[in-house]
């Protein structure tokens, strides 16, 4: 394909949802499209005061598109994301960050957290809720 052509991304979504089964969404042949997820990561810290957590918007494929964003390459993320408070929190970030954020597809669930701990070696140990 050429430059100024433009390629369709066609997608199903469970029919069974309220969304619309095929969603079309147009994107230049050069925009890097990166699929996966995007959470929150909340990492343990353990002190002599007790347990906090210090939270991160992440996810390795939302890492990936913010990192191509950041080399000055075009990239979208296409991932579910959620509209609650902390879905919307990784829009803004995402936007903010130049991630093309078209290919979200917004949904009424509350977002993923994923819960690490770093052991001792440095090795991170994950448990995710939602």
């Amino acid at each position: 394909m050429k430059r100024h052509e433009t390629a369709v991304l066609r997608f199903a979504i469970d029919p069974d949802t309220s969304f619309t089964n095929n969603v079309a969404y147009y994107v230049d042949v050069i925009t890097r499209v990166v699929c996966g997820e995007a959470l929150r990561n909340l990492f343990a810290i353990e002190s002599d005061e007790g347990l906090s957590f210090d939270a991160r918007i992440g996810g390795s494929p939302l890492n990936v598109a913010v990192g191509l964003s950041r080399l000055r390459q075009e990239s979208a993320l296409f991932t579910g994301l959620l509209t609650d408070r902390l879905g919307a929190r990784i829009h803004d970030v995402l936007a903010r960050e130049g991630v093309d954020t078209g290919l979200l597809i917004r949904m009424p669930n509350p977002t993923t957290l994923s819960l690490v701990d770093v052991g001792e070696d440095g090795s991170p140990a994950y448990a995710f809720c939602g």
